[in-house]
C-alpha cells in the first residue's frame, strides 16, 4: 500500500504511514521497550493512570444521566396530553355527525365544525410540532401515518355532514316525496272537493263529512309514517304506516262515503265525478307506498349513515388505535423517565462506592488486556502451528514486535515458506499423474477413491508404423519424436477440457466427463481425436515421417478410481473403456473410429461414414461401426 505524504515548504518529505495509529496505541501502552520485562512496567503504570481517568468520566456519566432523565420526563408529558386531546376531539365531532344524520338539527352541524376548528386540529397541530422534536422512531412513523388518516376522516365527515339531509342521500326517502306525495297530494285534494261540495249544497251530511275528514286524517299520517321508515329504517315506523294506511283503506270502503241517489243536480254530478276519482288514486297511492317500503327494505337508504357506519366509524377507531398507540408509548418513556430520576437519587449513596469497585475492575481488565497483548503473539504462534501441521496456512505471521517474540515470528516464517516450497513441489508432481480434484480429494484424506461415472467418454489412439520407425531411428531421436508427440496430445487434451488417463508404449488414453462432469465431454473428445489426426499429418511433412494414427471412441458407464500405494494411478475400468480400445484396435489408420452410441448423440452435428458391423471380442454379434468425417456444415 503506498503511504500517505504531507509535505511543508522547506521541509523534507514526511511520511505518514496507515498503521501509525496502531504504533501510536502501542507506544502508549508498552512504550519503546525492546524488551518484555520493560513492556510489562510500562503498561501497569499506563493501568494505574487508566483507572483514574476512568473515575473521572463515571463522574461525569452519572451526572449527565440525572439531568438527561430530568429532561427526559419534560419532554414526554405534553405529545401525550395533545394525544388525548385530539382524541377527545374525534370522538365529540363524530358523536356530532351521528346526532345531525338522525336529526336535522343544525345545533349537532356547528359542534361538528367548531370541534375541528377549535379542537382537532390545533390539537393534531401540536402533536405534529412536538413530534418534530422527538428522537423516538414509532412515534415519528406513527404521526406520518397519522396526518393522512386525519385528513381523509375530515373529508369523509364534512361529506356526510352535507349530503345526510338531501333528497338524493335517501333513495327511498326520495321516491316518497318525489311519487308517493304528489298523488297523496291529489287524494287530499279529491277529499277537500267532496267536502266543499257537501258544504255548498246546504245538505251537509254530518257522518260523511266525518267519514271525509277522517280519511285524510289517516292518509297524511300514513304519509308521515312511511317517511320517518324511509328515515329511519325502524320497523316500528313500517308497522305505524301500515296501520294508518289499512284503517285508511277501511274508511275507504265504507259505503256511507259514497253518494247514494239524489237529485241530478251539478252539484251531484261534480261530487260522483270526484268519488269516481277517489278510488284509483287511492290505489295508485297503495302501489307507490309499497314500492317505497321495498326500496327501504332492499336497503338503498341513506348513503349518509352507510358513509358514517363503514367508512368514517372504522378510520375513526383506526386513528384512536393510533393516538392509544402515540399515548401509551409516550406514558412508558413518561414512566420510564420518572423511574430513572427515582432510581438515579436513590443510587446515589452508592454510586461512589461502585466508582470505586468500578476502577479496580477496569484496572484489572487494563491488565488482562496489557496481558494478551503480550501473549498474543505467543497465541498466534501457536495457532499458526496448528495450521501448518493441518496445510492451512499460506502466508506469513506480521512481526508485531522487535522483541524475542518477535525473533521467534521471524523465524517461524522462514520455516513455514521451506515448508510451503516443498508442499508446491509435491503437489506439483502429484498433478502431472493425477486430475486436480483427485489430488484435493487425497489431500482430505479420503483413503479409496471410487466413483461410477454414468456419461463418460473414452478415446484411444495408437500410433502406427512406430514399431518400424523404432527400428529404423536411434533411442534418442525415437524418444524425442514420442515426447514431441505426446506433448502435444497433452495440450491438446487441455484445450478441449478433457483428461489423460495414461500411455502404454505408443498407445494413448484420454476421458472426457471424468472425473467431472462435462456436458459437452463427447464433443470435445470428438475435436481432439479429428486434431491428433489432422496434427499428425502436418508432423509428418516437418520431420518426413510416415507415421499414422488410429483413434477409437465410445461413450457410456465407467468407474473410475485410484490405485496403487507408493505410486497412484488414476484409472477407467469397464465395458466402455474396452469397447473404446477395440473401435481403435479395429479402425483404419487415420480415422475416427465410433460406436452407434456416438453416432445416434452426435449425428446432427457431425458428418459419419458409416464403416458397416464388425465383431467386438467379449460381445457377441456384430456392432455398428462409423467413421468420423469432420463437423457438419451449418
Amino acid at each position: 500500500m503506498t503511504p500517505f505524504r504531507k509535505r511543508r515548504d522547506g521541509d523534507k518529505k514526511i511520511e505518514i504511514k496507515p498503521n501509525l495509529i496502531k504504533r501510536l496505541g502501542e507506544f502508549i501502552l508498552f512504550g519503546n521497550w525492546k524488551t518484555i520485562k520493560g513492556k510489562f512496567i510500562h503498561a501497569f503504570m499506563n493501568i494505574a493512570i487508566a483507572a483514574v481517568l476512568m473515575l473521572v468520566v463515571a463522574l461525569t456519566t452519572f451526572i449527565w444521566l440525572r439531568d438527561h432523565a430530568l429532561t427526559l420526563a419534560e419532554q414526554r408529558g405534553p405529545m401525550a396530553q395533545a394525544a388525548m386531546g385530539l382524541d377527545s376531539g374525534l370522538q365529540r365531532s363524530l358523536s356530532a355527525i351521528r346526532g345531525w344524520v338522525s336529526v336535522p338539527d343544525k345545533h349537532f352541524l356547528k359542534v361538528y365544525k367548531d370541534t375541528w376548528s377549535a379542537q382537532v386540529w390545533p390539537s393534531f397541530n401540536k402533536l405534529k410540532k412536538l413530534g418534530e422534536s422527538n428522537d423516538n422512531e414509532e412515534i415519528i412513523e406513527k404521526l406520518k401515518e397519522l396526518n393522512p388518516k386525519l385528513v381523509l376522516l375530515f373529508n369523509i365527515q364534512w361529506t356526510i355532514a352535507d349530503i345526510a339531509h338531501t333528497t338524493g342521500n335517501n333513495p327511498a326517502l326520495k321516491f316518497t316525496k318525489l311519487s308517493v306525495a304528489p298523488v297523496l297530494k291529489g287524494i287530499i285534494g279529491l277529499v277537500d272537493g267532496v267536502i266543499e261540495l257537501q258544504e255548498q249544497s246546504g245538505l251537509t251530511d254530518s257522518r260523511k263529512v266525518a267519514l271525509l275528514k277522517n280519511l285524510k286524517s289517516q292518509l297524511l299520517l300514513s304519509s308521515h309514517a312511511l317517511q320517518a321508515y324511509a328515515l329511519t329504517q325502524h320497523e316500528s315506523d313500517h308497522q305505524e304506516f301500515l296501520t294508518y294506511f289499512n284503517s285508511a283503506l277501511a274508511l275507504s270502503e265504507d259505503k256511507d262515503l259514497y253518494p247514494n241517489g239524489g237529485e241530478d243536480t251539478w252539484i251531484n254530478q261534480e261530487a260522483k265525478r270526484l268519488y269516481n276519482s277517489l278510488t284509483p288514486e287511492l290505489l295508485a297511492y297503495q302501489f307507490l307506498s309499497q314500492e317505497a317500503v321495498y326500496l327501504v327494505q332492499d336497503g338503498e337508504t341513506n348513503i349518509a349513515n352507510q358513509w358514517l357506519e363503514f367508512r368514517a366509524m372504522p378510520l375513526e377507531i383506526e386513528i384512536t388505535k393510533l393516538l392509544n398507540n402515540i399515548v401509551e408509548t409516550q406514558q412508558t418513556l413518561l414512566a420510564y423517565g420518572s423511574q430513572q430520576v427515582a432510581d438515579v437519587g436513590s443510587v446515589a449513596p452508592w454510586v461512589m462506592a461502585l466508582l470505586i469497585a468500578s476502577t479496580f475492575t477496569i484496572a484489572v481488565l487494563l491488565a488482562v488486556f496489557a496481558a494478551m497483548q503480550l501473549v498474543r503473539p505467543i497465541s498466534n504462534l501457536s495457532s499458526a502451528t496448528k495450521k501448518l501441521a493441518s496445510h492451512q496456512l499460506n502466508k506469513d505471521l506480521p512481526v508485531s514486535s522487535k522483541d524475542e517474540l518477535g525473533q521467534l515470528t521471524i523465524s517461524f516464517n522462514k520455516m513455514r515458506a521451506s515448508l510451503q516450497a516443498s508442499e508446491e513441489q509435491t503437489e506439483k508432481l502429484l498433478l502431472n499423474t493425477l486430475p486436480k480434484s483427485i489430488v484435493k480429494r487425497l489431500r482430505n484424506g479420503e483413503e479409496l477413491i471410487v466413483d461410477q461415472l454414468n456419461d463418460v467418454s473414452v478415446v484411444f489412439l495408437d500410433l502406427v508404423g512406430f514399431t518400424k520407425l523404432a527400428s529404423s531411428v536411434p533411442p534418442k531421436r525415437l524418444i524425442q519424436i514420442l515426447s514431441y508427440l505426446f506433448a502435444h496430445f497433452d495440450t491438446l487434451v487441455e484445450k478441449h477440457h478433457l483428461e489423460k488417463i495414461k500411455t502404454i508404449g505408443d498407445a494413448y488414453m484420454v476421458a472426457g466427463g471424468a472425473p467431472e462432469p462435462n456436458k459437452k465431454h463427447l464433443e470435445n473428445s470428438i475435436e481432439f481425436a479429428l486434431e491428433v489426426v489432422k496434427s499428425l499429418d502436418k508432423f509428418n511433412k516437418k520431420h518426413k515421417t510416415k507415421l499414422q494414427v488410429r483413434v477409437g471412441v465410445h461413450v457410456g458407464q465407467v468407474i473410475a478410481g485410484v490405485i496403487g500405494q507408493s505410486r497412484f494411478t488414476y484409472d477407467l475400468w469397464g465395458d466402455t473403456v474396452n469397447i473404446a480400445s477395440r473401435m481403435e484396435s479395429h479402425g483404419i489408420p487415420n480415422s475416427v473410429q465410433v460406436t452407434d452410441a456416438v453416432y445416434n448423440r452426435l449425428k446432427n452435428k457431425y458428418d459419419f461414414e458409416k464403416r458397416g458391423e464388425i465383431e467386438i471380442k467379449g460381445k457377441e454379434g456384430e456392432h455398428k461401426v462409423y467413421l468420423v468425417k469432420g463437423k457438419k456444415l451449418k
